[in-house]
């Protein structure tokens, strides 16, 4: 960050421009933070990295309304910009809270996005580790996903875009375990390495055929647990990616494995079932299981990474652990079916919940074990309504029964293949 914004955020702080109350602020690697009472502001610093440019402060400007834009599942986290202007006696003062950019203020001394403030313990890493993220919660945020995935617009990167991650992710990791010299973290690191591109060479048609198909989209980008919160008892991601396209517009299943990852690292296979078990029975993405083990391999590769960059060696080989037994065979990994049926009540899903748990094998095939796929759950989504909700007497007419059955078959073959 320039001295001069850095001066001028130090004393915006100070000026009483944010409320009377004490200003807290925080700085990470591409934004400063000013926590005033109930709000928080938003500054772009005035950097450079390979991914993104804020050195002007035309650039800023338009990163700030972009990223307002670009977090619709915020809800009303983002309030909006401001610009930070000159008052009339000399000292700071913000302009009009806007939502888009209107061409006005372009004279401003600098724009900050406007945030509603919330207790960080609500973000979803804190909660699961804190044991106080529910089923509830993990349910919420795949239906919340699912339904931002499908309104999201189509974009195109294949097989060769994830190559281009899987390369520079490889290489940074060769480059820092070497400032390390850590032998055992250069040999995950070459393991890891050699195993995903096995992964990609399988899967780099499949990759290509998801991108002609819609399943490339404009995604979050960065969402893992500490980038969701619980406001008002629902789930708002936030701090989306909105300043490189090459890592917001990505195959929709590798936006989803980074949740899928954090749930599994934190807190266990079951949670990290259960959200892809209902993204999936939302978006009937079962095509992509051959993907998944990749997506979330590379994900915890990229956390790896980032460990290392921040001097946190412990963390990266937790993290490389993680990517390579995602990657792993297991054994007796050939598809299967098991189907479980019965009257009503006998106790259908206790049973399969109960194989769901004891085939489960994290890593491997779609790196979560078995997928569930309920009728009951597909009956209710066939006729428009949540899965928690009481399907009427007419949601079971033969007709109806038909194309559940119908609709099974043909996911059950898609997972299958």
């Amino acid at each position: 960050m320039s001295g001069s914004q850095s001066d001028l955020l130090d004393a915006l702080a100070g000026a009483g421009a944010l409320g009377p109350q004490p200003v807290e602020r925080i700085d990470t690697h591409l934004s400063t933070i000013l926590l005033a009472g109930d709000r928080a502001f938003k500054a772009m610093r005035a950097v450079r990295y390979d991914f993104v440019d804020h050195r002007s402060p035309n650039a800023r400007r338009a990163a700030c309304f972009a990223e307002v834009a670009g977090n619709p599942m915020a809800g009303d986290l983002y309030r909006g910009v401001r610009a930070v202007l000159r008052a009339a006696d000399g000292g700071l003062r913000l302009g009009p809270l806007r939502a888009a950019d209107d061409g006005s203020d372009r004279d401003a001394l600098e724009h900050l996005v406007e945030l509603t403030r919330f207790d960080r313990a609500e973000e979803f890493d804190r909660l699961l580790l804190a044991g106080r993220l529910t089923d509830r919660d993990i349910l919420a945020l795949a239906d919340l996903l699912a339904t931002s995935q499908a309104r999201a617009k189509r974009r195109a990167a294949g097989a060769a875009a994830t190559r281009r991650t899987l390369d520079a992710v490889a290489a940074t990791l060769s480059e820092q375990t070497d400032r390390w010299a850590d032998d055992a973290l250069r040999a995950a690191s070459d393991a890891w390495r050699a195993a995903s591109l096995e992964a990609w060479n399988t899967v780099a048609p499949r990759l290509d055929a998801r991108s002609r198909h819609g399943r490339v989209r404009r995604c979050h980008g960065d969402l893992h647990l500490g980038n969701v919160v619980r406001l008002d008892g629902a789930p708002r991601p936030f701090d989306a990616i909105t300043f490189n396209d090459a890592l917001g517009d990505i195959d929709t299943l590798y936006d989803a494995a980074f949740t899928a990852m954090d749930l599994r690292r934190l807190g266990g296979a079951r949670p990290a079932r259960l959200f892809l078990d209902r993204l999936l029975s939302a978006s009937r993405d079962y095509s992509g299981l051959r993907a998944l083990p990749l997506f979330v391999s590379l994900r915890a590769a990229i956390r790896a990474m980032t460990s290392l960059l921040g001097d946190e060696p412990d963390a990266a080989r937790r993290f490389l652990a993680l990517a390579n037994d995602t990657l792993a065979p297991s054994p007796g990994s050939a598809p299967r079916l098991v189907a479980v049926g019965g009257g009503s009540g006998v106790g259908k899903s206790t049973l399969a919940a109960g194989l769901q748990e004891a085939a489960g094998r994290w890593g491997g095939d779609g790196a979560l074990g078995p997928v569930w796929l309920r009728s009951d759950v597909i009956r209710k989504r066939l006729i428009g309504i949540a899965p928690e909700t009481t399907a009427p007497a007419e949601a079971y007419d033969e007709a109806v029964s038909q194309q559940v059955l119908v609709r099974m078959a043909r996911d059950t073959g898609r997972a299958l293949r």
